[in-house]
């Protein structure tokens, strides 16, 4: 599961460099960023995108 966040995140990433779009709002309101979610954003981060 943690591979496919990351493919989905390397995915979202060049989508949103392709527009252009530098930084995006991830908001898991008062929840903290664990397991898969974790690995997609640091994937995002990874890729450029600010979040």
């Amino acid at each position: 599961k943690t591979q496919l966040s990351n493919k989905l995140a390397v995915a979202v990433a060049a989508e949103l460099k392709n527009r252009k779009i530098p930084a995006a709002i991830f908001d898991r309101g008062q929840y903290p960023y664990l397991g898969r979610i974790r690995e997609f954003v640091q994937t995002l981060r990874t890729e450029g995108i600010t979040i």
